[in-house]
């Protein structure tokens, strides 16, 4: 472009290059997040929110669909503050230009939660997954599905600070739900299944902590799970339970699978 400045097709070439740009690092970062190699993947995150905001104007949902993307890397990679810097700038262009409802806008509020959860934020991420917990019963109703992952972060962010009382019955209204939706016997049904043992074994309800662990490693095995990690503490986890309830046989033998 010279003085009298760039023809119609000059600028849209110009464009279509930088978009082609922006495509390629996304896809390189994503090869690498699916790698593990999130420190290798920092670099080029700057360099894509650097050449977003030079081609995309600064409302624009496409950079916010940007913002949402570097977020989740930069929380991956560990960096909580950029992430969260880069989702409540997504948040507020979604806000505006799609609503606060809007399932686009919901998706990156979710990302801000999760960042705050991984970060040890529990009062933040409280705040954040009691919204999503709202947002979705407003539009979809209480006992819907889609509910059940934020109830179930929520009950895990309220564990987390010690309150098993708030836990309690978004883990029970969510493994009731998802029994429903699911069947008893489903993986996603074991989440707040969980969970919910782990409020039993606190509160010295052994026997109802036994009867849901035993529950859990059955999903386990049912889903080729049964030698996994997860399926090591859910059976340490039993064995202390019964333990608990003098069934010392079984404690030991759990001990020694572990």
């Amino acid at each position: 472009c010279g003085m009298l400045g760039c023809s119609d097709s000059t600028r849209s070439s110009q464009n279509q290059r930088a978009q082609e740009v922006i495509q390629n690092l996304q896809t390189n970062i994503a090869r690498l997040r699916e790698e593990g190699r999130f420190a290798e993947a920092v670099p080029l995150l700057d360099d894509l929110l650097k050449q977003s905001a030079n081609t995309f104007s600064s409302q624009s949902t496409n950079l916010a669909l940007v913002l949402g993307f570097t977020g989740e890397v930069f929380a991956l990679a560990g960096n909580y503050e950029r992430a969260t810097n880069c989702f409540v700038e997504g948040i507020n262009i979604l806000q505006k230009a799609l609503g606060p409802k809007h399932p686009e806008t919901l998706v990156m509020w979710e990302g801000l939660g999760y960042t705050f959860a991984a970060s040890g934020a529990t009062d933040q991420a409280v705040g954040v997954f009691g919204n999503l917990v709202e947002a979705y019963e407003s539009q979809h109703g209480r006992e819907a599905v889609q509910v059940v992952p934020y109830l179930n972060e929520l009950a895990a962010q309220f564990l987390a600070q010690g309150k098993d009382a708030s836990a309690e019955p978004l883990l029970r209204r969510s493994m009731h739900i998802s029994e429903r939706e699911f069947g008893s016997e489903h993986p996603q049904t074991s989440v707040p299944m969980k969970l919910l043992a782990e409020i039993c074994l606190l509160r010295g309800a052994h026997a109802e902590a036994a009867s849901l662990l035993t529950k859990c490693l059955l999903i386990s095995e049912k889903h080729g799970e049964g030698q996994s990690g997860e399926a090591a503490d859910t059976m340490l986890r039993l064995g202390k339970a019964k333990f608990n309830m003098g069934e010392f046989g079984p404690a030991e033998r759990s001990e020694e699978h572990t």
